[in-house]
């Protein structure tokens, strides 16, 4: 009820440059901005980064040193229309937006929910001093509004604070979140989503998914809105 009140008192608005959306225009994005979205294909099924050729097997990279999620999808590449609408939920103080672009990602969500027989979906946690500033957990609202069901918000744990990542080369990403997360529940036998708003060098998704795969989960997938370079 609360839903249907608010979809008849606020007009519908793109979520990147706050446009009336049109009858026509699919949310989050009005025509304009959803022009702008871009596939990251093809990409490394593994890691998520984007290749020049499809290869359907692993970068470089990754066969050299296998990160520990079995698979990374990041469905678009961070630019224009969705990093708008990324940096404002996330820096602007509106959570709403988490809502405005669930159709992005819950047709990816629902189907590796069905194709990887996932069980459970982690949203990357926030340390307790960032949440507390912020007064929310992004990846939490995203995965809630993409799914809204399996979801378990307290499976990982930041068990200290990080440095900000931007600026920060990817030796020095990675240095950064180690041991950043703690496994909170026994996930033996369990399939795992961890999902995440942006990738770039997939520092964070790899440090989380570590965690998860230290306390038992049969598999582990990784999932991010965005890919960023």
């Amino acid at each position: 009820m609360l839903r249907a009140f608010a979809d008849a008192v606020f007009v519908p608005s793109c979520a990147a440059c706050d446009a009336v959306l049109d009858e026509s225009d699919p949310p989050p994005f009005c025509a304009g901005c959803r022009a702008s979205l871009v596939a990251n294909e093809p990409a490394c099924p593994r890691c998520a980064e984007p290749l020049g050729v499809a290869i359907g097997t692993p970068c470089a990279r990754c066969v050299q040193a296998p990160p520990p999620q079995s698979a990374t999808i990041a469905p678009w590449r961070y630019g224009e229309a969705i990093a708008s609408a990324l940096r404002t939920m996330k820096l602007a103080d509106r959570a709403d937006l988490a809502r405005a672009i669930a159709p992005l990602v819950a047709p990816f969500v629902a189907a590796l929910v069905e194709s990887a027989a996932i069980d459970r979906i982690v949203p990357v946690p926030l340390h307790w001093r960032r949440l507390l500033r912020r007064g929310y957990n992004h990846a939490e609202l995203i995965a809630h509004a993409a799914r809204g069901r399996a979801i378990v918000d307290d499976a990982l744990r930041r068990v200290r604070s990080t440095k900000p990542m931007p600026g920060l080369a990817a030796g020095a990403r990675a240095a950064n979140v180690k041991g950043a997360f703690e496994a909170r529940r026994d996930l033996r036998g369990a399939r795992v989503l961890v999902l995440d708003d942006i990738t770039t060098t997939g520092a964070t998704l790899a440090a989380a998914c570590a965690a998860i795969r230290a306390a038992g989960a049969d598999d582990v997938i990784a999932f991010a809105v965005a890919k960023a370079e």
